[in-house]
């Protein structure tokens, strides 16, 4: 891949885009482009250094928000939401997030604890998982789901007194959804 190749891919993806190296997760190395004229300064200029290969990402300015999830594959208890307070892009591990989330509708919560159920019982993992969400003009995106704890999952777990880490083990070990997880109501 080189300058004339990304130029092409972003302009296919669609203004604004997140450039990124291959390596990174997130955070550092990380720029946004709102338009072509803005890329191509950036790849042209000599003291960017451009380490190829890189990732193109749609980038969506909005509302990022996150849930933990303990699941069996059919059932799940979500112990709350978290809402971002950087603007969405930033990596959540470096990113500052409160919860109760305090800037969005009860009916986006409702639609956020919808789709983490039905996604829940389509991707066949059973335990933990975090899924990552932008809200923007009134769309909800998924734009990451992670078969694993995060870093928000210890705060949870103090929040509601629950052990989500041991929940999810015992779940893993096919004890019963009802014997590990309270049927608490998010």
């Amino acid at each position: 891949m080189n300058a004339a190749d990304t130029e092409m891919k972003a302009s296919e993806i669609g203004y604004p885009v997140l450039l990124r190296p291959s390596y990174v997760i997130g955070g550092e190395g990380m720029a946004i482009f709102t338009s072509e004229a803005e890329l191509k300064a950036y790849l042209n200029d000599s003291l960017n250094e451009v380490a190829y290969p890189i990732l193109i990402d749609r980038y969506v300015a909005g509302k990022e928000l996150e849930v933990d999830v303990v699941t069996d594959g059919e059932q799940c208890f979500i112990p709350g939401i978290f809402e971002h307070v950087e603007k969405a892009g930033v990596h959540s591990g470096d990113s500052m997030a409160v919860t109760p989330p305090y800037s969005i509708p009860d009916s986006l919560k409702e639609t956020i604890v919808s789709y983490t159920t039905k996604i829940a019982k389509h991707v066949s993992i059973v335990g933990l998982f975090n899924i990552q969400f932008v809200y923007e003009n009134n769309t909800l995106y998924v734009i990451e789901i992670n078969p694993r704890a995060s870093r928000t999952v210890p705060i949870f777990a103090k929040i509601t007194n629950i052990d989500l880490v041991d929940c999810a083990v015992q779940l893993l070990l096919g004890k019963p959804f009802e014997a590990c997880v309270p049927l608490l109501a998010f």
